[in-house]
């Protein structure tokens, strides 16, 4: 581990929070049928159900799905509060928020950034032509309010990073 704070102690810094920092929203990418769980969507929709149900009672909560409508009317009648239920009607390849959905960096006085990285499907072994277009099309619709930054010449899978939030950042070498 490199603490990358202790090293540059007075430079003016920006740091990936850590998992456990406060959120603004949580985002999902729901499953459809033409994502690898369409053998067994129904079972998997209640699980994303109860997912949104728990998220909700905490936090506010962005769907991202080709059908948001249906999702919105099954989340209400299951009993959530959807006042802060935010949907997006956008193509998806699959369900992987945590890959292809932007990497929060916070700058010093903890200003939200929004980075977009290419998210290759596993080293291509997915499609991720739809996820790698959901950063874009919320920004276009104006789905965040703070600024964002392109860098798609990059790979980076957010599941393949951790931070501590302290300056501290944990991933592979691929």
């Amino acid at each position: 581990f490199i603490s990358l704070r202790s090293k540059f102690k007075n430079m003016n810094m920006s740091y990936l929070p850590a998992e456990w920092h406060k959120q603004s929203l949580i985002q999902l990418t729901w499953p459809h049928k033409d994502t690898d769980w369409a053998y067994m969507l129904d079972e998997v929709n209640d699980c994303f159900l109860k997912i949104a149900y728990e998220v909700l009672k905490r936090q506010n909560l962005l769907i991202v799905a080709p059908d948001p409508d249906s999702i919105r009317d099954s989340i209400d009648n299951y009993g959530a509060d959807i006042q802060k239920l935010v949907t997006s009607k956008i193509n998806t390849n699959d369900t992987w928020a945590r890959d292809h959905a932007f990497i929060t960096l916070l700058k010093e006085d903890a200003t939200p950034l929004l980075l977009d990285f290419c998210f290759n499907g596993w080293g291509m072994k997915f499609a991720a032509n739809h996820d790698n277009l959901i950063n874009r099309n919320l920004e276009f619709l104006g789905a965040f309010e703070c600024p964002m930054e392109d860098h798609l010449e990059f790979v980076l899978e957010g599941g393949s990073i951790e931070s501590d939030g302290k300056g501290c950042i944990l991933t592979t070498e691929e």
